[in-house]
């Protein structure tokens, strides 16, 4: 399935959403921009889809935005971040966990959604770059929240203060990437992982994405809302199944339910 400069490929649960705009390195214009966006929306609404990996076509996984389609008059800029804040709001936000599976470069917005993302497979050879300041630009789509929350405040700042590229090594040393494979690799491992993410019980995995979120609020409020959460899921039958399971020594079988 392909919506403008995105295809959508599905395999059982696991939905696989690839930036394809090889002209500019699978660069987010405005129609790749939107097309991401419907993608997502789709498959977190979709309860048949457990889990999503997030891919960029060829040697690519994304080059940043598209600095020619940028604009400057303010109703446009407005518009333009409403649409990358809401793509943020899917990955970090959306019940769906995501796997993000990256080849070459992710600079710019690329590193911003690899960094909004649940589990990073990378490239041996694959590099990180936030060169915002080199454009007389602030790091943007989130980067600077998801960023410092995923490596730390201080290696944080030397990546977006220096616009300083990473490689695949530094990126795993520091907790960009999660697991780093062969170049070529990296949609395949990334597509298993999602596998295995599908076999899981999907409200406890939502459960624990807004939680994670929500890691940032006093903890009061935090355990809170874990109550919260834990008591809604230890009355669904997925809990049950997961209970029976674990006394039967197998693999549980789960249904959203």
């Amino acid at each position: 399935m392909t919506g403008g400069r995105v295809e959508v490929e599905r395999f059982g649960a696991v939905r696989t959403i690839v930036i394809a705009n090889p002209a500019t390195r699978n660069a987010l214009d405005d129609d790749a921009r939107r097309a991401l966006l419907r993608a997502l929306e789709d498959a977190n609404a979709d309860p048949g889809c457990r889990a999503i990996v997030l891919t960029g076509a060829g040697a690519t996984f994304c080059s940043g935005g598209d600095i020619a389609s940028m604009p400057v008059a303010e109703a446009a800029v407005a518009a333009r971040m409403g649409e990358l804040h809401a793509i943020v709001g899917q990955l970090l936000a959306g019940a769906t966990p995501v796997v993000a599976a990256v080849e070459g470069v992710a600079f710019g917005s690329g590193l911003s959604l690899v960094a909004a993302s649940d589990h990073v497979v990378v490239a041996d050879d694959a590099r990180f770059c936030a060169p915002f300041p080199r454009l007389g630009l602030v790091a943007d789509v989130g980067l600077l929240w998801t960023l410092p929350r995923r490596i730390g405040w201080g290696r944080a700042r030397s990546i977006v203060l220096r616009a300083r590229e990473v490689g695949a090594a530094e990126a795993h040393d520091i907790g960009l990437a999660d697991e780093v494979v062969a170049p070529g690799a990296a949609r395949e491992r990334a597509e298993a992982v999602a596998a295995e993410l599908a076999e899981l019980a999907p409200r406890a995995l939502a459960e624990a994405k807004r939680l994670l979120l929500a890691g940032v609020e006093p903890l009061a409020g935090f355990l809170e809302a874990e109550l919260g959460a834990q008591r809604g899921l230890l009355a669904t039958d997925d809990f049950a199944e997961g209970r029976t399971a674990f006394y039967e020594r197998r693999r549980a079988t789960f249904t959203g339910a």
